[in-house]
């Protein structure tokens, strides 16, 4: 992910710190408000709360609140669509989370008109994923496609578009290449319960959980969280004082999203003063442990995307990661004959343990 715009580094601070006021009336005097970029439009509703909140005057006042109403209308529209997929759901008793957008604007800031939902994602157990595709589909969602079987347990989300233009992603594995059987448990044993629409509780990840998940990178152009907005995810998320760092340090070593989390984490800190630990950043720059490891984070660094025999590599080695040796084998062979469906070779056809 590339860093922000000088221009929009002033636009964060002003959100985040009440001393910022030099800060903000520089980027008014240097911005086009009628022609700014994607990646500021979405720190607008934010500027506006923290504004009014430090009791500035904004220049733009009438296009900011414009642009603050717009995401208010259309979150309430999510929110909705939102419980409407967990109430069809549960009445299939398919146990599902909210990630991501939704996740952050209900449990993370201070009003869920601060956090643009710009589209919805839902994370569900693998062995749902056939129940879960039919649900949504009986509710009027339109899928982006199919999973062929031979597939399914390499492939990680589907999309689905919705009334009103909603997408929503539907995963079953929470991060791309990260297949392992039960790397998930982790994330729904420490879910929580977060009231929203008419008092409709909705599961989402802990603060700890989303921290980490904010230095996931998403492949899809219109599912990509604009650099600026991620910064502001996590300097909010750490501001709320609930942030468990010690399951942090865990999670990050779990989905192997140290160095990408490293520098996500450093950026922040050095935009406003956070109370991170500082053995927190020393735990964290342990060197690599694998080229694999290293090439996905560079590609994650640079914005680039990965070599499709590259991505393969990733998604065998991620999902086998940790398995003893002749596990390791076996499910690399099995994951050959899935995902190109052909024959395992009789010497690599060991018995999983």
């Amino acid at each position: 992910m590339q860093p922000p715009s000088p221009l929009t580094l002033l636009l964060l601070r002003a959100c985040f710190d009440r001393d910022a006021l030099a800060d903000l009336r520089a980027w008014e005097a240097a911005v086009d408000i009628e022609d700014h970029d994607a990646d500021a439009h979405g720190l607008l509703p934010l500027l506006k709360y923290s504004a009014d909140t430090y009791g500035w005057t904004l220049q733009h006042e009438g296009r900011i609140g414009g642009v603050y109403r717009f995401w208010w209308t259309r979150n309430m529209l999510a929110l909705r669509a939102l419980a409407a997929v967990f109430d069809v759901f549960q009445s299939e008793q398919i146990e599902v989370m909210a990630l991501d957008d939704a996740a952050l604007a209900i449990g993370a800031y201070a009003r869920p008109a601060l956090r643009p939902i710009e589209r919805l994602t839902l994370l569900i157990h693998p062995e749902q994923q056939q129940a879960a595709y039919q649900a949504l589909q009986n509710a009027g969602w339109i899928a982006h496609g199919w999973i062929p079987k031979r597939r399914q347990p390499y492939i990680e989300s589907l999309g689905f578009t919705g009334q009103e233009q909603l997408h929503l992603t539907l995963r079953w594995f929470a991060l791309d290449r990260r297949c392992a059987p039960h790397i998930d448990d982790g994330l729904w044993q420490c879910a929580v319960q977060q009231p929203t629409l008419n008092d409709r509780r909705i599961r989402i990840p802990s603060p700890s959980d989303q921290l980490v998940l904010r230095a996931a990178r998403l492949p899809i152009v219109w599912a990509t969280t604009s650099p600026s907005l991620q910064l502001a995810d996590v300097i909010t998320l750490i501001q709320t004082g609930e942030i468990d760092w010690e399951q942090v340090v865990g999670r990050v070593s779990d989905y192997r999203l140290t160095q990408p989390f490293l520098k996500l984490l450093t950026s922040a800190c050095a935009l406003v003063s956070l109370p991170v630990p500082d053995q927190v950043i020393t735990q964290l720059s342990a060197p690599h442990r694998s080229w694999i490891a290293a090439a996905e984070s560079a590609a994650f660094e640079n914005d680039l995307p990965l070599p499709a025999w590259q991505s393969h590599l990733i998604r065998w080695w991620r999902s086998t990661d940790g398995l003893p040796s002749a596990r390791r084998m076996s499910s690399g062979a099995h994951y050959v004959r899935r995902w190109f469906n052909l024959p395992v070779p009789r010497f690599l056809r060991v018995k999983p343990q």
